[in-house]
């Protein structure tokens, strides 16, 4: 059982680990619940015998974060694709600079720095 201890009132991000490919379909689902998250993506070039197409991946894979209060774990826990809330010592991670986790740098196509 995982202690909300670090969680306040006021919403928090957290980070879940998700099904495998299922980071967009948690998004989605959690999104329609009125949470807010954030999915850091970035494009990557896919090659099929009969095209060529640019797609968004997660830039961490099996990754998603959301911002939640105290008591809205097990809430969060209990959505379709969800595996677990990241926690050390049984208590959930909080990140603590949002600023910082919005500021992921997404690495462009190609490899350059822009």
């Amino acid at each position: 059982m995982l202690s909300d201890t670090k969680l306040s009132e006021t919403p928090q991000w957290v980070a879940l680990y998700t099904k495998p490919r299922a980071e967009k379909k948690v998004v989605e689902t959690l999104s329609s619940h009125d949470y807010e998250c954030y999915l850091p993506l970035r494009k990557e070039l896919h090659d099929w015998s009969d095209r060529k197409k640019w797609i968004e991946v997660p830039l961490i894979k099996s990754y998603v974060f959301v911002k939640i209060c105290k008591g809205e774990s097990s809430k969060v826990l209990a959505f379709d694709n969800v595996v677990a809330m990241i926690a050390f010592n049984g208590v959930i991670a909080v990140i603590p600079d949002a600023e910082g986790l919005h500021r992921i740098r997404i690495p462009s196509p190609g490899g350059g720095n822009g």
